[in-house]
């Protein structure tokens, strides 16, 4: 387990992410989610502004947009409907999700070949 959204660019979290995909079997499934600043951006970057100066840590939140959360995932196939917001994938019931808040949340399942 990785929180990704709290590892800076600078540790190499994709690196991460595949030294860990290396290391499980074929036929794994690997769930991920990572908060973005693609939806709702400004809102999120103040969010993150304000976690960085509460948490006064030197590992502020890392906001990454789509393209970099599918990034986690290659070589793998991404299951069906892919990385979208997290209120978005596989809903129960569509309509509702579709009605609902969008969360600036991305959230995938992908299995390794």
């Amino acid at each position: 387990v990785c929180i990704l959204h709290v590892v800076p660019d600078r540790d190499q979290p994709h690196e991460c992410v595949a030294a860990f995909v290396d290391a499980v079997p074929s036929g794994s499934y690997v769930v991920l989610s990572h908060v973005t600043d693609d939806i709702e951006g400004t809102d999120m970057a103040k969010v993150a502004a304000r976690l960085d100066e509460r948490m006064r840590t030197t590992n502020p939140p890392a906001l990454r947009n789509r393209a970099d959360v599918t990034r986690f995932l290659l070589g793998l196939e991404i299951l069906e409907p892919g990385v979208v917001p997290a209120p978005m994938w596989r809903p129960d019931d569509p309509r509702a999700a579709a009605r609902g808040r969008v969360s600036p949340l991305y959230a995938a399942v992908a299995r390794k070949p």
